[in-house]
């Protein structure tokens, strides 16, 4: 059983691991056309405003010193949901959604929750 610094640790590297999917996506949606651009930096808008609530649940943990996990881990495993949710739906928004470079073939989402429930 993984302790809470452990799945905290690992729920932020993959944050981390997202937040350079979504460099990634920036730079392609700002190559796009000029109205899918528009489109896909809202979607990327969304699920970066996503990816901050995930980050800012994580700190408020580690800020509570002492509080158990258990506490903040609902929390965090629905801004996951949502976070995932939101990067599905722009890989699902059509197959002219631009796809992070380097991933060959891989959804821009994360298949996973990286919570145990």
């Amino acid at each position: 059983m993984e302790s809470a610094g452990q799945e905290v640790g690992r729920i932020e590297t993959r944050l981390r691991h997202l937040g350079a999917k979504l460099d990634k996506l920036v730079v392609k949606a700002d190559e796009a056309g000029t109205d899918l651009k528009v489109d896909y930096r809202k979607q990327i808008d969304h699920i970066k405003d996503k990816h901050a609530v995930v980050q800012s649940k994580l700190d408020a943990f580690k800020a509570a010193s002492g509080q158990k996990w258990d506490n903040f881990k609902g929390g965090v495993e629905v801004a996951w949901h949502d976070l995932e949710n939101a990067f599905k739906a722009l890989k699902q928004g059509g197959n002219d959604a631009p796809a992070a470079s380097g991933d060959a073939g891989q959804p821009a989402t994360t298949p996973d929750l990286p919570i145990k429930p």
